[in-house]
């Protein structure tokens, strides 16, 4: 090569070659030329540098780590490696032209633990290679977890149990170790990035359980938060509750028993889904009362909590039934006597005094005031009542808790004189059996009518009035003291009047004398179930009663009827079988048994029988079939311990829920229980629908008699096509002869048989929508002495809906 330098300057730059080289240098003028000797000279290749960058830095296992290289001077070609320690990191191999200064890869082919990282060039014709300084690269463990999953949480000794466990991510591999506490239940192979065993090694108790993962090459070991497993003995609890049925505000005890070995722990009661309390355990029983359930149906339960070795355990329901409580209502009129125009007020009170709702105040069978109850009593006011004397009554219309009452009536004489009646009784004391009179003496003036003579509450007998005095002689009060009342009847022109009592004191008792029933409370009523209360008397003490008996059924018939007999002596109450002769296994009062036939069940509980003086009172829970619906008559009957026997007395009248077959029903009769001397007139009103209309009635019959049996009897038939009233005579035939006939509404005459008298004269026929009112103006004669059943009868005009006999009240003439 020849290189040729012009002196202008004197110097010159040129790029020669790597490698050895000859030199000469020439001068040359514009004459000639003088060359200098040629000399020999050895260009080098250019020296470089390279650094290395990683990022990030720490980094995880699989995450991308960018490696950067920088090479200086920008000039060089060739290439470029990347390496770990001495091995050329995958696909980290880079082909550079000149000018390039920077080159970057990314790399997740590290795996952990750390990296000594270098970046190498290899050097060209021109340039030397060079290699950067190392770089150390920490590559982490991917972070695990590890969770643990027990199916069934809760488990019995020897039950398997599985166990799962979950690890993250789900491409980590290795074994998982499952603990219980410290103790390896075993190990087993991830799959996609689950492990599972069963064991059923658990013993009873609470365990820890833990799942452990060891990891992997890429992936950290981790361990799960614990899950509990509980290991129990399986309990069963039973639920009882008594009384059942009850009604409110009686307390009813919730027994609960868990069997199993020995548990501990609590027991919750619910009501449905309502908690009422929680209770520990006490030798596997627990027990709660409460007196706060509301009327209706009740789904309880028992839920054990279950401890440290007995599983928890949920008793089958129980349903509780609650009926309304039963109300007595009495009424109260102020002043007594009054005269038209004078205000009267009426206060009517109701047992229990929790009772709410609504008080209707009534004069007969007219509405005359309603009022709400405020802490058991309702007022009202009055002072349009007309001349004469007014039967009031106060109606009591029940509540969500409590039932319907209707207090007895009170007579409000309007516009009549007052009077003052006074008693005496001679002797007294007196000796039994020995003729005891009472004299009555009703002042001022010269009063008519009647006094009747009282027992307590019971009627000894009705006397007239004569000159201002009645008396009645009697040889039958009973060994012991007896309180005695007489009321006058009142007339046209006097007002009634109480004496005070006079306590007649009668020493002996020979027992002689026939026991009788008294009284059925209450006297009349409907619904599926109620606490009946039945009272006899005996002369010679109530402990001479031997056998006291209640038949309730639509006739007196103790087939397939709740047909009872409870047992003074044996202290226990039978119920007979459907077949009217099979007796039941005694049943103790007030204990948590119960008898049952198809008709009736009696629930001991809120039942009982006690004795005072000259009375047994009998108390029943009773509850009546689906069946059994209807208008039943309650009979009673009394035995004493020498065979003296009443016989069946009806005394009341009952109503089991049923609905009416045809489109005629009997709805009510008032009164559905009287009492009165006979000769003595009263009012019956009996009321009907039709849902055809009031004149579709046809023939509405009225029978009062001891049995369905029109001879002998009070036997009515109203024909509402006429308005007429027919009264059948002594033979009973319904189709005649008749003893008389008369039209209702305004006609003053009277029909009459042996039996009994009907006055038109307060005696009426209403219509109104779908509703017939009958009202009979009804003296009975004495020929019907007795505790006698009223039934009343309807039907349509073409014969085609016809009611049957229903008993709907009972009447005592005396």
């Amino acid at each position: 090569m020849v290189c040729i330098a012009t002196l202008e300057p004197n110097s010159y730059t040129s790029n020669l070659p790597v490698g050895t080289q000859t030199v000469q240098a020439v001068f040359e003028s514009s004459a000639a030329g003088f060359p200098t000797a040629q000399t020999t000279l050895v260009v080098n290749q250019a020296p470089t540098t390279i650094s290395l960058t990683t990022s990030p830095n720490p980094s995880t296992v699989g995450q991308i780590v960018t490696l950067t290289a920088t090479l200086s001077p920008t000039g060089p070609t060739g290439t470029i490696d990347f390496l770990d320690g001495a091995n050329k990191l995958t696909s980290a191999t880079r082909v550079i032209d000149g000018g390039v200064g920077v080159i970057s890869v990314g790399t997740t082919a590290l795996t952990p633990g750390k990296h000594s990282l270098t970046v190498s060039y290899s050097g060209d014709t021109n340039y030397l290679g060079s290699t950067s300084t190392a770089v150390s690269q920490t590559v982490n463990q991917i972070v695990t977890t590890t969770s643990l999953q027990a199916v069934p949480t809760s488990s019995n000794p020897g039950q398997s149990v599985t166990l799962t466990a979950m690890v993250s991510p789900s491409t980590a591999t290795g074994k998982v170790t499952f603990l219980d506490g410290s103790t390896n239940l075993g190990t087993t192979q991830l799959s996609s990035g689950t492990a599972s065993i069963s064991t059923t090694n658990l013993s009873s108790g609470n365990h820890s359980l833990f799942a452990s993962y060891g990891g992997d090459t890429d992936d950290a070991p981790s361990i799960s938060s614990p899950v509990m497993e509980f290991v129990t003995q399986p309990t069963t609890t039973a639920l009882a509750a008594a009384p059942n049925p009850s009604v409110f505000g009686q307390n009813v005890t919730l027994t609960a028993t868990v069997t199993s070995g020995n548990p501990t722990g609590t027991v919750s009661f619910f009501d449905g889904a309502s908690l009422l309390s929680t209770v520990s355990l006490d030798d596997d029983v627990a027990t709660f009362s409460t007196a706060t359930l509301s009327v209706g149906s009740h789904s309880l339960t028992a839920s054990y909590s279950g401890d440290t070795n007995y599983a928890p355990s949920v008793s089958s329901a129980v349903t509780e039934t609650v009926n309304k409580a039963s109300t007595t209502t009495s009424l109260k009129a102020v002043p007594a006597s009054s005269t038209p125009g004078q205000t009267v007020a009426l206060t009517a009170t109701v047992a229990p005094s929790t009772a709410t709702g609504t008080v209707t105040f009534l004069d007969g069978s007219t509405t005359i005031g309603t009022a709400g109850l405020t802490a058991g009593t309702a007022s009202f006011s009055i002072s349009s009542l007309s001349t004469g004397n007014h039967s009031l009554t106060a109606s009591y219309g029940g509540d969500a808790n409590d039932a319907a009452s209707v207090s007895p009536a009170v007579t409000e004489s309007v516009g009549l004189l007052t009077t003052t009646t006074t008693l005496t009784a001679t002797p007294n004391p007196s000796v039994f059996g020995q003729n005891v009179t009472l004299t009555a003496t009703v002042s001022p003036g010269n009063p008519t009518g009647t006094v009747s003579f009282l027992d307590g509450a019971n009627l000894l007998g009705t006397s007239s009035v004569a000159n201002g005095v009645a008396t009645l002689s009697i040889s039958t009060l009973s060994g012991g003291s007896h309180s005695l009342t007489a009321v006058y009847s009142g007339d046209t022109n006097n007002a009634t009047s109480t004496s005070a009592a006079v306590n007649e004191s009668v020493t002996g008792g020979t027992g002689s004398i026939t026991p009788n029933p008294v009284s059925a409370s209450p006297a009349s009523g409907s619904g599926s179930s109620q606490v009946m209360i039945f009272t006899f008397n005996d002369a010679s003490g109530w402990q001479d009663l031997d056998v006291v008996n209640i038949l309730i059924n639509n006739v007196l018939d103790g087939r397939n009827a709740c047909y009872l007999a409870y047992s003074r002596s044996a202290g226990v109450l039978y119920l007979v079988g459907d077949n009217g002769g099979t007796l039941s296994t005694g049943l103790v009062l007030g204990g948590s048994g119960s008898v049952s036939n198809s008709q009736c069940i009696v629930a001991g509980a809120a039942s009982a029988a006690s004795g005072s003086g000259n009375t047994l009172t009998v108390t029943l829970n009773l509850i009546f079939a689906a069946g059994f619906g209807g208008n039943k008559v309650v009979y009673l009957a009394a035995r004493d311990l020498a065979g003296g026997n009443s016989g069946w007395q009806a005394l009341g009248v009952w109503q089991v829920t049923f609905t009416p077959a045809g489109t005629i029903a009997v709805v009510s009769l008032i009164a559905a229980r009287g009492a009165a001397a006979s000769g003595t007139a009263q009012t019956l009103t009996a009321t009907l629908t039709d849902s055809q209309g009031a004149g579709d009635f046809g023939v509405v019959n009225v029978l009062v008699n001891n049995f369905i049996d029109g001879r002998s009897a009070c036997y009515l038939a109203y024909a509402a096509a006429s308005n007429s009233l027919l009264l059948v005579d002594d033979a009973g035939d319904a189709g005649g002869p008749f003893a008389g006939g008369m039209v209702l509404n305004g006609t003053a005459g009277t029909i009459q048989n042996s039996q009994c008298s009907v006055s038109g004269v307060g005696s009426s026929a209403v219509k109104s929508g779908n509703m017939l009112k009958l009202t009979l103006n009804v003296t009975f004669k004495a020929a019907l002495t007795g505790n006698r059943v009223v039934w009343v009868a309807g039907r349509d005009g073409v014969g085609g809906n016809n009611t049957d006999w229903q008993a709907m009240g009972t009447t005592t003439v005396q």
